[in-house]
């Protein structure tokens, strides 16, 4: 499918299949549906999955990803979905099991994806299968693989579920046609992506009066505490800021390091040399021609800085792509230009950071900190009550949970009671 008006028809008939097949769903018990999603998740974790092999292969030749970063990222994307992670989820968000029972309105949520990061597809499929929802999946640009093979792998394990679920995409984020034929049957509207087109599918959902969850332009950063200033924990930042070339929302573009700013580059030092070093074993992708010379600009421009004050404030991790940090003197939650860039900002205080992110709370996602075991709940607190919706320790941002509320919104207690079940 290609442009709104061609991808219609196919759209039409996706959403016509999946409201067919999903009154079947009626029957199921939520608690088998949840424990066919945990077996189709170790079909791709386990050790040779013909589902993974497919979906790296593919993933690796059209989108911008290298083969080792897609092994590493789509498995974290799929970990979360165990049985014992989902039925925890349905206890925490909405009671029990027997909520899910509950008779709703239209019974069909259409998912507008990302085009940043590939494998989105899992976890909102799974969730809306374990409402006793069908859905309709609109891949990203740039991963026009994994839900047609998710969806697949599902069939296999039980055809008369995965038929309650459809892949299909169209160029563009809201193009007229095949959007129209994606709301027609549509109970609920959930979406990712920017800011502009969430609210014009904001917008056109509001004009068919059909509920709508967007998720827009979110930001992450890094909090490092002085007594937590040593090699581990720049190895862990590395981790976080390499993975996905940091292309996706939990990835850390700015890092508050307490102490002075020999402190603040030293520990850059540190980073860059573990960020070289993940260059061979999980290596970048490829970059667009507006990517590469946005990347040379962030270098550029910290390059000068650094030659009118007379110190070093940029470091190089290797070739272009493989990393690239910079000393800031201003405080604050700048962007980068992503593909492993890293602003360090060196702060007296912890408070000082803290005033900042909590500046930056309608845009702050998450925040990964580094700090000693005793001191990280008190730390973690007051993040979350800044607005960070996702605090861990550094090295593991990248890897969320189903306990992770994106945007501060619930999993699917909100979906419940947009479709009626509550």
């Amino acid at each position: 499918m290609d442009d709104g008006a061609s991808a219609a028809p196919a759209v039409d008939a996706a959403v016509r299949r999946v409201l067919t097949a999903q009154p079947r769903l009626e029957r199921r018990d939520p608690r088998d549906l949840a424990e066919l999603v945990a077996r189709t998740a170790v079909a791709w974790l386990e050790p040779g999955s013909p589902w993974m092999q497919r979906a790296v292969a593919a993933l690796a030749e059209s989108g911008p990803f290298s083969r080792p970063m897609l092994e590493l990222g789509l498995r974290r994307m799929i970990e979360p979905l165990s049985y014992a992670a989902l039925e925890a989820l349905v206890r925490r968000e909405i009671g029990d099991w027997s909520a899910l029972e509950q008779q709703g309105g239209r019974r069909l949520i259409v998912h507008v994806l990302p085009s940043n990061l590939p494998g989105h597809a899992a976890i909102p499929s799974a969730l809306t299968l374990l409402l006793r929802c069908g859905g309709l999946l609109k891949s990203g640009r740039d991963d026009r693989v994994f839900a047609p093979l998710w969806v697949e792998s599902i069939c296999a394990l039980d055809p008369e579920v995965g038929a309650c679920l459809e892949p299909v995409y169209w160029a563009g984020a809201v193009p007229a046609g095949a959007l129209e034929a994606a709301l027609a049957g549509a109970g609920l509207v959930v979406a990712s992506g920017g800011d502009a087109a969430m609210a014009d599918l904001a917008r056109r959902c509001a004009v068919a009066a059909i509920p709508f969850i967007g998720h827009g332009h979110r930001i992450s950063a890094a909090l490092v505490v002085g007594d937590a200033i040593e090699r581990r924990t720049a190895a862990a930042l590395a981790d976080d800021v390499a993975l996905w070339d940091q292309l996706g929302c939990l990835s850390p573009q700015v890092c508050f390091v307490e102490g002075s700013r020999l402190v603040a580059r030293q520990f850059a030092e540190a980073v860059c040399g573990e960020l070289a070093a993940r260059a061979t074993a999980l290596p970048s992708g490829r970059r667009s021609a507006g990517e590469t010379l946005d990347l040379r600009r962030f270098r550029e421009a910290a390059a000068w800085r650094g030659f009118g004050a007379g110190e070093r404030v940029l470091y190089e991790c290797g070739g272009a792509g493989d990393g690239s940090i910079a000393i800031e003197d201003e405080v604050g939650l700048r962007p980068t230009p992503l593909h492993r860039c890293l602003r360090i900002v060196a702060v007296e205080r912890v408070e000082e950071a803290l005033v900042v992110l909590r500046t930056h709370s309608r845009l702050l996602e998450g925040v990964g900190v580094g700090v000693g075991t005793d001191a990280f709940p008190g730390i973690a607190n007051r993040l979350r009550e800044i607005g960070a919706h996702h605090v861990v320790p550094l090295g593991t941002m990248q890897s969320p949970d189903l306990s992770w509320r994106q945007g501060g919104r619930p999993r699917i207690a909100e979906w419940c009671g947009a479709i009626g079940m509550q």
